[in-house]
């Protein structure tokens, strides 16, 4: 996946920004042919360290979304 950018200065969060201005690149790599939703980016939190706080990240990149949801992954 492109990446735009990793920010990793939350204490126990390593937040992934993908590029969107590269989407050929991410349906190649997602193996589809059209996006049915868009990732915009990967969280990753050690929940030892993370336990209790709270996440604040602001985008790199404009964001127009009518509807944005998340998918939590354990």
């Amino acid at each position: 996946m492109p990446i735009l950018n990793i920010d990793d200065s939350e204490k126990g969060f390593t937040i992934i920004e993908f590029d969107l201005s590269k989407k050929n690149e991410m349906l190649k790599t997602m193996g589809i042919s059209k996006f049915t939703s868009v990732p915009l980016i990967y969280i990753n939190l050690d929940k030892n360290v993370a336990y209790g706080k709270n996440l604040r990240y602001e985008f790199k990149q404009n964001v127009a979304a009518k509807y944005m949801s998340m998918k939590l992954i354990c």
